[in-house]
C-alpha cells in the first residue's frame, strides 16, 4: 500500500544519507601529516563541489529522511487519536513540501487540526488546498485519480449535482457528517509524483480532477467553519528552552521567533525539545531523554541507541 512505500521511501533516504555522510568522513581522512594534506583534502572537496554541485539536497540528506519519518509519525498519532500530539507534528511538514506532495501534507494537516480542534490551522490548510494546482504525472492514462468524482470514497459520495440541492442543507451538517466526510479524506490523498526532469504538459483530466478536487475542499470547508469560525491568533503553548528566553514560542516552530535560538523536534514524538535531550551518533537527531530511554535504536536512523546521560 502507500504506506509502505512511504516506509520504503523513508529507508532508501536513510540509505542514502549514510551513504553521504560516509563520503565526507572518507574525505576527512585525507587530513593526513604532511605539508601537502591540507591541499589534498582542499582538492578533494573541490571535486566533490563540482561533481554535485547541480544537486543541494546534499547539503542536508537527512531531509527526505526527516520528511517520511515526520509523515509517517503523525500518521500514526492521528491514528491513535493522539490529535494534540498530531497536530504539532503534521505542522512540521510544511518545511518539507519540496520533498512531500503538497496535497498529502495540507490534507493531513486539515485533518489532524480538525481532530485536534485548532480551527485557525485548519481553515489555513483548506486554503493551501484550494489553491492547489494540476500537477504533472508521470502517466495520465490510468484509472482511479486522485479524487475520482464516480469513485465510492469520494469526499461526500455525491456527484456535483447533488451537492447543489444540498447547499441550503449545509448548515445543518451534523458533526457526525464531518467526521466521516473528514475520514474519508485520508482515502482520497493524491499519489505521490516523481520528477524526472522532463516537462510534461497538463492533462484535461488531471485539471478536471483537481478542480472536482477544489470543489469539495470548499464545500467540506463551507460546513466545518460555519460551524466552527477559525480563530487565527494561535497561542503560543511552548516555552523556549534558549538561555535567558523562556518567551512563550509555537508548539512546532523550528526557531525562536524572539531569541533566534534553534529548536529541535524530538524523533520519536515530534514535538519540540525543551529539556534534557539525546543526540543520535549516527544521524545525529535529537530526542527527548524520558522518550528516547524507551527505545533500543533510533527511530529515524534505526541505528543502536548509545550511552543516555
Amino acid at each position: 500500500g502507500r504506506q509502505q512505500k512511504r516506509l520504503r521511501a523513508k529507508q532508501f533516504h536513510v540509505l542514502s544519507a549514510l551513504e553521504v555522510d560516509r563520503h565526507r568522513k572518507k574525505l576527512l581522512e585525507y587530513k593526513k601529516s604532511g605539508k601537502d594534506a591540507a591541499g589534498a583534502l582542499m582538492e578533494a572537496m573541490m571535486q566533490q563541489d563540482s561533481a554535485t554541485g547541480l544537486d543541494r539536497q546534499l547539503d542536508n540528506p537527512w531531509r527526505g529522511a526527516e520528511a517520511y519519518h515526520f509523515f509517517i509519525l503523525a500518521q500514526r498519532q492521528l491514528y491513535n487519536s493522539a490529535f494534540d500530539a498530531a497536530i504539532v507534528t503534521a505542522m512540521r511538514l510544511v518545511e518539507y513540501d519540496d520533498i512531500l506532495d503538497e496535497l498529502e501534507v495540507y490534507s493531513l494537516i486539515a485533518m489532524a487540526a480538525y481532530y485536534a480542534k485548532n480551527w485557525g490551522a485548519c481553515s489555513k490548510a483548506f486554503i493551501r488546498l484550494e489553491a492547489l494546482e494540476p500537477r504533472p504525472s508521470e502517466d495520465d492514462d490510468g484509472a482511479g485519480g486522485p479524487l475520482d468524482a464516480d469513485s465510492p470514497s469520494a469526499l461526500e459520495g455525491k456527484d456535483r449535482g447533488d451537492r447543489d440541492k444540498d447547499k441550503g442543507a449545509s448548515t445543518d451538517v451534523t458533526g457526525a457528517q464531518v467526521d466521516q466526510m473528514m475520514q474519508a479524506l485520508s482515502t482520497n490523498l493524491s499519489k505521490s509524483t516523481t520528477s524526472s526532469g522532463k516537462t510534461r504538459g497538463i492533462s484535461k483530466k488531471a485539471e478536471e480532477e483537481m478542480r472536482v478536487m477544489r470543489a469539495k475542499f470548499e464545500d467540506l470547508a463551507m460546513k466545518i467553519f460555519i460551524r466552527n469560525p477559525p480563530n487565527y491568533n494561535q497561542p503560543a503553548n511552548a516555552v523556549c528552552p534558549g538561555p535567558g528566553c523562556k518567551r512563550p514560542i509555537l508548539e512546532w516552530a523550528s526557531q525562536c521567533p524572539h531569541c533566534a535560538t534553534t529548536l529541535y523536534p524530538c524523533v520519536v514524538t515530534g514535538q519540540t525539545i525543551t529539556g534534557e535531550s539525546y543526540s543520535c551518533q549516527v544521524c545525529h537527531h535529537k530526542a527527548q531523554v524520558h522518550e528516547i530511554s524507551n527505545f533500543r535504536n533510533c527511530p529515524l536512523c534505526h541505528s543502536p541507541v548509545g550511552p543516555i546521560r
